[in-house]
Protein backbone atom coordinates (compact mmCIF):
# COMPACT_ATOMS: atom_id res chain seq x y z
CA UNK A 1 0.00 0.00 0.00
CA UNK A 2 1.28 3.39 -0.82
CA UNK A 3 1.17 6.55 1.22
CA UNK A 4 1.44 9.84 0.26
CA UNK A 5 2.49 13.14 2.82
CA UNK A 6 4.09 16.32 2.92
CA UNK A 7 7.84 16.38 2.98
CA UNK A 8 9.32 18.02 6.14
CA UNK A 9 12.54 17.77 7.88
CA UNK A 10 11.65 14.45 9.68
CA UNK A 11 11.77 12.38 5.69
CA UNK A 12 15.44 13.48 4.68
CA UNK A 13 16.57 10.15 5.75
CA UNK A 14 14.33 8.73 3.15
CA UNK A 15 15.04 11.27 0.72
CA UNK A 16 18.72 10.96 1.43
CA UNK A 17 17.69 7.00 0.70
CA UNK A 18 16.22 8.08 -2.72
CA UNK A 19 18.83 9.79 -3.75
CA UNK A 20 21.52 7.17 -2.73
CA UNK A 21 20.87 6.02 -6.72
CA UNK A 22 19.58 8.47 -8.48
CA UNK A 23 21.69 9.17 -12.05
CA UNK A 24 19.70 13.05 -12.93
CA UNK A 25 21.75 14.70 -9.87
CA UNK A 26 23.57 18.15 -10.23
CA UNK A 27 26.58 18.34 -12.30
CA UNK A 28 26.22 14.20 -12.75
CA UNK A 29 29.26 14.26 -15.92
CA UNK A 30 31.38 14.91 -12.66
CA UNK A 31 30.53 11.67 -11.63
CA UNK A 32 33.86 10.20 -12.56
CA UNK A 33 35.67 12.98 -10.83
CA UNK A 34 34.38 13.42 -7.66
CA UNK A 35 32.12 10.09 -7.41
CA UNK A 36 29.29 9.55 -6.60
CA UNK A 37 28.72 10.29 -2.88
CA UNK A 38 29.42 13.87 -3.04
CA UNK A 39 26.29 14.24 -5.69
CA UNK A 40 24.31 12.53 -3.89
CA UNK A 41 25.03 14.79 -0.90
CA UNK A 42 25.10 17.79 -3.01
CA UNK A 43 21.55 16.35 -4.21
CA UNK A 44 20.29 16.42 -0.57
CA UNK A 45 21.50 19.92 0.33
CA UNK A 46 19.52 21.49 -2.39
CA UNK A 47 15.91 19.28 -1.32
CA UNK A 48 17.01 21.01 2.00
CA UNK A 49 17.42 24.04 0.67
CA UNK A 50 14.19 23.80 -0.99
CA UNK A 51 12.38 22.58 2.15
CA UNK A 52 14.07 25.20 4.12
CA UNK A 53 12.29 28.11 2.01
CA UNK A 54 9.00 28.62 3.58
CA UNK A 55 7.28 28.98 -0.35
CA UNK A 56 8.39 25.63 -1.39
CA UNK A 57 6.61 22.56 -0.84
CA UNK A 58 7.05 18.81 -1.34
CA UNK A 59 5.06 15.37 -1.09
CA UNK A 60 6.55 11.73 -0.45
CA UNK A 61 5.14 8.61 -1.29
CA UNK A 62 6.21 5.21 0.55
CA UNK A 63 5.09 1.89 0.97
CA UNK A 64 5.99 -0.49 3.64
CA UNK A 65 9.52 -1.24 2.07
CA UNK A 66 10.63 2.26 2.19
CA UNK A 67 10.31 5.56 0.04
CA UNK A 68 9.46 5.24 -3.40
CA UNK A 69 9.16 8.86 -4.83
CA UNK A 70 9.25 12.75 -4.14
CA UNK A 71 8.51 15.97 -5.61
CA UNK A 72 9.62 19.00 -4.30
CA UNK A 73 8.61 22.94 -5.65
CA UNK A 74 9.38 26.22 -5.01
CA UNK A 75 7.77 29.54 -5.89
CA UNK A 76 9.56 32.25 -8.12
CA UNK A 77 8.77 35.13 -6.67
CA UNK A 78 10.79 37.06 -9.29
CA UNK A 79 9.95 35.19 -12.38
CA UNK A 80 6.54 36.23 -10.83
CA UNK A 81 6.79 39.52 -10.82
CA UNK A 82 8.13 40.19 -14.70
CA UNK A 83 5.38 37.40 -16.14
CA UNK A 84 2.35 39.18 -14.47
CA UNK A 85 0.99 35.47 -12.82
CA UNK A 86 2.30 33.10 -9.57
CA UNK A 87 5.25 30.72 -11.16
CA UNK A 88 6.46 28.18 -9.09
CA UNK A 89 9.97 25.27 -10.26
CA UNK A 90 8.93 21.66 -9.62
CA UNK A 91 12.75 21.48 -8.58
CA UNK A 92 12.76 17.52 -8.16
CA UNK A 93 10.96 14.72 -9.25
CA UNK A 94 12.22 11.13 -8.23
CA UNK A 95 10.70 8.03 -8.61
CA UNK A 96 12.04 4.89 -7.99
CA UNK A 97 11.36 1.34 -9.70
CA UNK A 98 11.48 0.40 -13.29
CA UNK A 99 10.26 2.00 -16.00
CA UNK A 100 5.91 0.75 -15.33
CA UNK A 101 6.56 1.43 -11.63
CA UNK A 102 7.48 5.34 -11.59
CA UNK A 103 4.61 5.62 -14.04
CA UNK A 104 2.41 4.38 -11.58
CA UNK A 105 4.18 6.12 -8.93
CA UNK A 106 3.93 9.29 -10.74
CA UNK A 107 0.28 9.20 -11.90
CA UNK A 108 -0.02 9.53 -7.94
CA UNK A 109 2.20 12.01 -7.22
CA UNK A 110 2.23 14.70 -9.75
CA UNK A 111 -1.57 15.36 -9.38
CA UNK A 112 -1.11 16.18 -6.06
CA UNK A 113 1.36 18.51 -6.65
CA UNK A 114 -0.25 19.76 -9.31
CA UNK A 115 -2.86 20.31 -6.51
CA UNK A 116 -0.69 21.72 -4.07
CA UNK A 117 0.37 23.94 -6.18
CA UNK A 118 -2.95 25.04 -7.40
CA UNK A 119 -4.54 25.97 -4.34
CA UNK A 120 -1.31 27.96 -3.61
CA UNK A 121 -2.58 30.33 -6.39
CA UNK A 122 0.25 29.13 -8.45
CA UNK A 123 -0.79 29.51 -12.56
CA UNK A 124 2.53 28.71 -14.20
CA UNK A 125 4.46 25.51 -12.68
CA UNK A 126 7.76 24.95 -15.02
CA UNK A 127 10.38 22.08 -14.78
CA UNK A 128 13.73 21.13 -16.30
CA UNK A 129 14.15 17.40 -16.51
CA UNK A 130 17.28 15.42 -18.43
CA UNK A 131 17.21 14.35 -21.55
CA UNK A 132 17.70 10.72 -20.71
CA UNK A 133 14.74 11.33 -17.77
CA UNK A 134 12.39 9.55 -20.43
CA UNK A 135 9.85 8.29 -17.95
CA UNK A 136 9.68 11.71 -15.91
CA UNK A 137 9.13 13.30 -19.00
CA UNK A 138 6.45 11.33 -20.51
CA UNK A 139 5.05 11.54 -17.09
CA UNK A 140 5.22 15.03 -17.32
CA UNK A 141 3.66 15.61 -20.87
CA UNK A 142 1.09 13.46 -19.92
CA UNK A 143 -0.65 15.48 -16.87
CA UNK A 144 -0.45 18.60 -19.38
CA UNK A 145 3.16 19.87 -19.59
CA UNK A 146 4.30 21.61 -22.33
CA UNK A 147 7.62 21.22 -23.55
CA UNK A 148 9.13 24.92 -24.46
CA UNK A 149 12.77 24.40 -24.66
CA UNK A 150 16.30 22.17 -24.31
CA UNK A 151 19.63 22.74 -23.46
CA UNK A 152 22.74 21.72 -24.09
CA UNK A 153 25.45 22.01 -21.16
CA UNK A 154 29.09 22.28 -22.42
CA UNK A 155 31.98 21.88 -19.68
CA UNK A 156 35.88 22.82 -20.24
CA UNK A 157 38.17 21.77 -17.66
CA UNK A 158 40.31 24.96 -17.49
CA UNK A 159 43.81 22.82 -16.14
CA UNK A 160 44.03 21.83 -20.11
CA UNK A 161 47.09 22.48 -21.96
CA UNK A 162 44.40 23.90 -25.02
CA UNK A 163 43.20 26.27 -23.08
CA UNK A 164 46.62 27.84 -21.83
CA UNK A 165 47.00 28.09 -25.22
CA UNK A 166 43.90 29.35 -26.03
CA UNK A 167 44.13 32.26 -23.53
CA UNK A 168 47.91 32.89 -23.87
CA UNK A 169 47.28 33.77 -28.23
CA UNK A 170 43.82 35.73 -27.44
CA UNK A 171 45.31 39.06 -27.26
CA UNK A 172 46.82 38.59 -30.96
CA UNK A 173 43.82 37.25 -31.77
CA UNK A 174 41.22 39.94 -31.04
CA UNK A 175 41.18 43.65 -31.76
CA UNK A 176 38.40 43.83 -29.17
CA UNK A 177 39.19 45.38 -25.68
CA UNK A 178 38.06 43.22 -22.97
CA UNK A 179 37.52 44.44 -19.15
CA UNK A 180 35.41 44.15 -16.20
CA UNK A 181 31.95 46.04 -17.26
CA UNK A 182 31.24 49.53 -15.58
CA UNK A 183 28.42 51.50 -13.98
CA UNK A 184 28.95 53.59 -16.90
CA UNK A 185 28.09 51.05 -19.10
CA UNK A 186 24.99 49.53 -17.48
CA UNK A 187 22.34 51.19 -19.56
CA UNK A 188 24.35 49.74 -22.68
CA UNK A 189 24.62 46.19 -21.37
CA UNK A 190 20.55 46.45 -20.89
CA UNK A 191 19.79 47.63 -24.30
CA UNK A 192 21.80 44.46 -25.71
CA UNK A 193 20.16 42.28 -23.59
CA UNK A 194 16.79 43.46 -24.12
CA UNK A 195 16.80 42.36 -27.95
CA UNK A 196 19.67 39.41 -27.71
CA UNK A 197 17.90 36.78 -27.76
CA UNK A 198 14.68 34.85 -28.72
CA UNK A 199 15.18 30.62 -28.66
CA UNK A 200 15.15 30.62 -25.07
CA UNK A 201 12.16 29.10 -22.58
CA UNK A 202 10.58 32.35 -22.04
CA UNK A 203 10.35 33.30 -25.76
CA UNK A 204 9.35 29.80 -27.14
CA UNK A 205 6.18 29.94 -24.85
CA UNK A 206 3.23 30.66 -26.40
CA UNK A 207 1.51 32.11 -23.49
CA UNK A 208 4.60 35.08 -22.65
CA UNK A 209 4.51 37.97 -25.42
CA UNK A 210 7.81 38.76 -27.14
CA UNK A 211 7.82 42.33 -25.29
CA UNK A 212 7.20 40.37 -21.57
CA UNK A 213 10.34 37.81 -22.82
CA UNK A 214 12.78 40.82 -23.64
CA UNK A 215 12.07 42.80 -20.68
CA UNK A 216 13.13 39.49 -18.55
CA UNK A 217 16.41 39.98 -20.43
CA UNK A 218 16.84 43.09 -19.46
CA UNK A 219 16.36 42.92 -15.69
CA UNK A 220 18.23 39.99 -15.70
CA UNK A 221 21.28 42.05 -16.96
CA UNK A 222 20.35 44.59 -14.69
CA UNK A 223 20.93 42.57 -11.50
CA UNK A 224 24.00 41.26 -13.16
CA UNK A 225 25.44 44.57 -13.43
CA UNK A 226 24.58 45.26 -9.60
CA UNK A 227 26.47 42.12 -8.78
CA UNK A 228 23.11 40.33 -7.49
CA UNK A 229 22.67 37.78 -10.79
CA UNK A 230 26.89 37.50 -11.03
CA UNK A 231 29.95 37.85 -10.17
CA UNK A 232 31.15 39.64 -12.68
CA UNK A 233 30.36 41.20 -16.65
CA UNK A 234 32.96 40.96 -18.98
CA UNK A 235 32.57 43.25 -22.13
CA UNK A 236 34.13 42.60 -25.43
CA UNK A 237 34.55 46.97 -27.07
CA UNK A 238 35.21 47.67 -30.39
CA UNK A 239 36.01 51.56 -31.11
CA UNK A 240 35.19 52.33 -27.19
CA UNK A 241 31.75 51.13 -27.96
CA UNK A 242 30.64 47.86 -26.02
CA UNK A 243 29.05 45.08 -28.11
CA UNK A 244 29.66 41.72 -26.37
CA UNK A 245 29.13 40.40 -23.07
CA UNK A 246 29.46 37.67 -20.64
CA UNK A 247 28.20 37.50 -17.42
CA UNK A 248 29.91 34.70 -15.17
CA UNK A 249 28.83 33.17 -11.49
CA UNK A 250 30.62 31.32 -9.22
CA UNK A 251 29.55 27.87 -7.96
CA UNK A 252 29.61 28.12 -4.27
CA UNK A 253 27.57 25.15 -3.85
CA UNK A 254 30.09 22.92 -6.20
CA UNK A 255 33.02 23.63 -3.93
CA UNK A 256 31.38 23.23 -0.67
CA UNK A 257 30.00 19.64 -1.83
CA UNK A 258 31.87 18.31 -4.44
CA UNK A 259 35.54 20.11 -3.23
CA UNK A 260 35.52 21.48 -6.80
CA UNK A 261 35.73 25.27 -7.77
CA UNK A 262 33.02 25.79 -10.72
CA UNK A 263 32.17 28.51 -12.81
CA UNK A 264 29.22 28.95 -14.45
CA UNK A 265 28.32 31.49 -17.52
CA UNK A 266 24.53 32.57 -18.13
CA UNK A 267 24.41 35.22 -20.16
CA UNK A 268 26.08 35.65 -23.16
CA UNK A 269 24.87 38.25 -26.29
CA UNK A 270 26.35 40.34 -28.99
CA UNK A 271 24.97 43.63 -30.84
CA UNK A 272 22.99 42.33 -33.69
CA UNK A 273 25.64 44.77 -36.16
CA UNK A 274 28.57 43.47 -34.41
CA UNK A 275 27.72 39.50 -35.03
CA UNK A 276 30.45 37.17 -36.71
CA UNK A 277 33.07 39.76 -36.10
CA UNK A 278 34.91 37.88 -32.85
CA UNK A 279 33.61 39.80 -30.04
CA UNK A 280 31.79 36.93 -28.46
CA UNK A 281 34.49 35.09 -29.07
CA UNK A 282 37.28 37.88 -26.99
CA UNK A 283 34.25 38.31 -24.27
CA UNK A 284 33.97 33.88 -23.52
CA UNK A 285 38.14 34.36 -23.53
CA UNK A 286 38.19 36.86 -21.31
CA UNK A 287 35.49 35.14 -18.86
CA UNK A 288 37.56 32.30 -18.86
CA UNK A 289 41.14 33.91 -18.15
CA UNK A 290 38.68 35.57 -14.91
CA UNK A 291 37.60 32.18 -13.57
CA UNK A 292 41.32 30.49 -14.19
CA UNK A 293 42.11 33.92 -11.86
CA UNK A 294 39.92 33.10 -9.50
CA UNK A 295 40.98 29.33 -9.35
CA UNK A 296 37.90 27.94 -11.52
CA UNK A 297 38.73 24.36 -12.37
CA UNK A 298 35.22 23.56 -14.35
CA UNK A 299 33.51 26.13 -16.67
CA UNK A 300 29.95 25.25 -17.82
CA UNK A 301 27.79 27.26 -20.10
CA UNK A 302 24.25 26.36 -21.83
CA UNK A 303 22.39 27.09 -24.78
CA UNK A 304 19.53 26.17 -26.52
CA UNK A 305 19.09 23.16 -28.38
CA UNK A 306 18.55 25.74 -31.43
CA UNK A 307 21.14 27.68 -31.13
CA UNK A 308 23.71 26.28 -33.48
CA UNK A 309 26.04 29.46 -33.35
CA UNK A 310 26.25 29.24 -29.91
CA UNK A 311 27.09 25.65 -29.56
CA UNK A 312 29.66 25.99 -32.37
CA UNK A 313 30.68 28.87 -30.17
CA UNK A 314 31.44 27.17 -27.52
CA UNK A 315 33.21 23.48 -29.13
CA UNK A 316 35.54 26.41 -30.82
CA UNK A 317 36.83 27.46 -27.28
CA UNK A 318 37.39 23.48 -26.26
CA UNK A 319 33.85 23.09 -24.34
CA UNK A 320 32.53 19.59 -24.64
CA UNK A 321 29.00 18.56 -24.91
CA UNK A 322 28.49 17.19 -21.30
CA UNK A 323 24.40 16.96 -20.35
CA UNK A 324 21.19 17.52 -22.55
CA UNK A 325 17.65 18.84 -20.95
CA UNK A 326 14.15 19.62 -21.42
CA UNK A 327 12.19 22.48 -19.76
CA UNK A 328 8.78 22.13 -19.95
CA UNK A 329 5.73 24.07 -18.01
CA UNK A 330 2.16 23.49 -17.06
CA UNK A 331 -0.74 26.55 -17.36
CA UNK A 332 -3.10 26.06 -14.27
CA UNK A 333 -4.61 29.40 -14.60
Amino acid sequence: MLTIEPIDQRHLPAVRALLADYPFLPHAYLASVVGLQPLSRLGLAHVEASLADETAGGLLVSSSEGPKALAVWRFLPWDSQQLGFVCARLEHIVLAGDYSQQQRLGDLLLPEAIRHCSAKGVRYLWARLDSSNLSALHLLERHGFLTVDGILTFALRLDQAVVSELLASRSAESAARVRPARPEDRQRLVQLARSAYEHDRFHSDPLIPRPVADEVYALWMENACQGTAADVVLVAEQQGRVQSYVTALLDREAEQYLGLRVGNIALVGTAADARGQGLAQAAMQGTLAWFREHGVQVVEVGTQLRNVPAARLYEGLGFRLVATSISLRHWLG
